[in-house]
């Protein structure tokens, strides 16, 4: 999906073709449980308090995903000058509106199960 000579190349009523990259993201393994977490606390997740919450995942897992949302600017990497250094994830405001956004969808799917 990708306009074409500023046109856009679905047939739908919206066009999905500005949201490609978004989409690919947020069908990733892991995406909407990171960011549902990130949303939960103001001051954000340190790495490994992050993945001791998110039952299952990888460490792996967890720093690509994280990386890639530092990338689509949904995630701040926030470093503080401590000895040893703090490293806190917290979301962007457009990873807080996509979180608002994510968040009827996710209780759809907690009702569903």
């Amino acid at each position: 999906m990708t306009k074409k000579n500023g046109e856009c190349c679905c047939e739908d009523i919206v066009c999905l073709c500005s949201t490609e990259g978004v989409l690919d993201l947020i069908s990733k393994k892991w995406t909407l449980c990171i960011i549902n977490h990130l949303g939960s606390k103001k001051e954000g997740y340190r790495f490994n308090e992050l993945e001791r919450s998110i039952d299952g995942i990888s460490p792996k897992s967890l720093s690509n995903r994280l990386k890639e949302f530092e990338e689509q600017e949904l995630v701040e990497r926030k470093v503080k000058n401590t000895k040893p250094p703090e490293v806190r994830y917290i979301l962007t405001e457009d990873g807080r509106k996509m979180n608002e956004k994510l968040r009827p969808l996710l209780e759809w799917i907690d009702e569903r199960s």
